[in-house]
């Protein structure tokens, strides 16, 4: 159609004519062509119309008004469809049973070629070019696909083909031609065979959807972990946004139905609900001139059950001191999450190892001084227990006896007949800490003449005339040991 006038341009393979009309259908020229034109195209710049011929193999370029400008007849295959590069006015044609694309310019003067054969016996038909991606879209009606390269002969992607829905989620029967929106790059395709097919799938003369290679599912079915889809590799005009429709699935190539509602996001948590079915995912792109899709990925499954495995062993922390408290991490596991961990501290000398606690942390006491600790550590989730896994020991345990860190001291009036008070002062060690007090009479103010003073034993002493000087010696004592320290001589 040419836009600028609405005049139409028919090709008439039986009788091997080129037809013009106007908008209101009133033949205006027609032109006799080589042998069955097939398929043309119109060069909007130029008005200049392309027609392609099957049985001659030839391209014949025609002006608006129908006269003949150019041929070319070497091809080497039957010339079966043609589009034009509105950018540049090149020409691209499909060979049909030759299997190959050829671009010639805007004179059908050749440029290159690329072989577009799937295989044995190619039937390439239809062509279409969009100008904006660089991509060339060619049907072939032998293998039933729709094949798109790009102006090199890449070839990025196949929708169509064998299988029980096609690749890229696409069915033909017989595809014959191939056209591409100019405004939109939507792509459309004719199928001549789908009238005859019983096949619901099939899409017969309509809109395709495309995309590229369809999307993949990355991660373990297994409970617990996180299957990932892809997104379709970008082949017709984006940005695209994604939606991902997971779906569960029956074995073998049952229908599979919706698993949660569309996501913007591309992962799936499994849970032990999941356990046994098979997943795929429908991806679905929009961009500003439409939706494209949904393409579904192949599927993976079914679901195992996941029960925790240790990949890391639990680590123990703190001082293996009498009287210290040691904590534990419960380690790392993978499979399903981890509900619930159970502990069992235990007491090891000389390779034998005894219980001693089953909470998540530990106070040392004495029994263990001279020993080593280790934990041991098991693992469950909804699909098992796992365990016990052990730590690496920590020790030997360590005696904590006291430790004077404060001396003792006297408080009170040093004067005869009055009452003096003791401190015990500060100690450290494990507890708990007994002590034992001892009154010394010191006659001339030094510690070295110091002696005790018999019956003065507790934490007080009422001072008599003889007590010139005095001091308090503190003996405190422990599960691991006893230690004295003595206060300052007072006064």
């Amino acid at each position: 159609v040419n836009p600028d006038n609405g005049d139409v341009y028919v090709s008439d393979e039986t009788h091997s004519q080129l037809l013009r009309y106007s908008s209101t259908g009133a033949l205006v020229a027609h032109v006799a062509t080589g042998n069955g034109p097939s398929s043309l195209a119109r060069n909007p710049a130029s008005g200049d119309v392309y027609v392609a011929e099957e049985s001659s193999g030839a391209v014949e370029r025609f002006s608006a008004s129908l006269d003949l400008l150019s041929t070319n007849t070497s091809l080497g295959g039957h010339a079966r469809g043609v589009a034009v590069d509105p950018s540049t006015g090149n020409v691209w044609v499909s060979t049909g049973t030759a299997g190959q694309v050829v671009s010639l310019d805007a004179n059908l003067g050749f440029l290159a070629s690329f072989d577009a054969s799937p295989g044995a016996g190619p039937d390439t038909t239809g062509i279409g070019i969009d100008p904006v991606t660089g991509h060339v879209y060619a049907v072939d009606s032998n293998y039933a696909i729709l094949q798109v390269f790009d102006y090199t002969g890449s070839l990025l992607s196949v929708l169509g083909g064998s299988g029980p829905t096609g690749a890229g989620g696409v069915k033909f029967s017989l595809p014959i031609g191939v056209g591409v929106d100019p405004t939109t790059g939507v792509v459309y395709v004719a199928d001549a065979g789908c009238g005859q097919s019983e096949d619901p799938s099939c899409v017969g003369t309509g809109r395709v959807e495309i995309l590229g290679a369809p999307p993949t599912i990355s991660g373990s079915p297994l409970d617990g972990s996180t299957l990932y889809a892809s997104r379709p590799s970008q082949v017709g005009r984006g940005p695209f946004t994604y939606s991902y429709q997971w779906l569960e699935c029956p074995s073998g190539d049952g229908v599979c139905t919706s698993h949660g509602a569309p996501s913007s996001t591309n992962g799936l948590r499994l849970l032990p609900a999941d356990e046994g079915k098979v997943f795929e995912v429908a991806v679905t792109a929009t961009s500003s001139l439409g939706t494209i899709g949904p393409i579904l990925s192949g599927r993976v499954g079914p679901v195992a059950a996941s029960p925790p495995v240790n990949t890391v062993i639990p680590v123990i922390s703190g001082t293996p001191a009498d009287g210290t408290v040691l904590n534990a991490t419960h380690g790392t596991w993978s499979g399903a999450p981890v509900t619930s961990y159970t502990y069992q501290w235990q007491s090891c000398n000389a390779g034998s190892c005894v219980p001693v606690s089953n909470a998540s942390g530990y106070r040392l006491a004495p029994s263990d001084v001279g020993h080593t600790i280790q934990i041991q550590v098991s693992a469950t989730n909804p699909d098992g227990t796992a365990g016990p896994v052990v730590s690496t020991a920590v020790g030997p345990v360590t005696a904590s006896p006291p430790v004077d860190t404060v001396l003792p001291g006297i408080t009170g009036t040093l004067a005869a007949g009055n009452r003096v008070q003791g401190r015990a002062g500060t100690w450290t060690g494990v507890l708990p800490i007994t002590y034992a007090y001892q009154w010394q009479r010191c006659p001339d103010g030094t510690a070295a003449t110091c002696v005790d003073i018999p019956g003065a034993t507790i934490n007080n002493y009422r001072l008599t005339a003889a007590d010139t000087h005095v001091r308090l010696v503190v003996t405190a004592t422990n599960a691991d040991g006893q230690a004295p320290a003595a206060s300052p001589v007072a006064p």
